[in-house]
């Protein structure tokens, strides 16, 4: 996503997707790495989540990665 850009991110792993945005507040992680997210390809992460009654999907609650 465009720094500029409302656009979500999104990406799975397995059968867990997700989908977030720095523009919508969720109470959980929503930090895109056009605005220094963390979540990259090849970054290996645990990720704590729940599926959300007033969110389509998946939202990460505490996202642990690994040195």
């Amino acid at each position: 996503m465009p720094y500029s850009g409302h656009a979500m991110e999104r990406f799975c792993v397995q059968d867990a997707c997700f989908e977030y945005s720095d523009y919508v507040r969720t109470g959980c992680f929503n930090q895109t790495q056009s605005h220094g997210g963390p979540i990259r390809e090849g970054v290996e992460a645990k990720i704590t989540y729940i599926s959300s009654p007033i969110w389509p999907g998946n939202v990460i609650t505490r996202l642990e990665l690994a040195d």
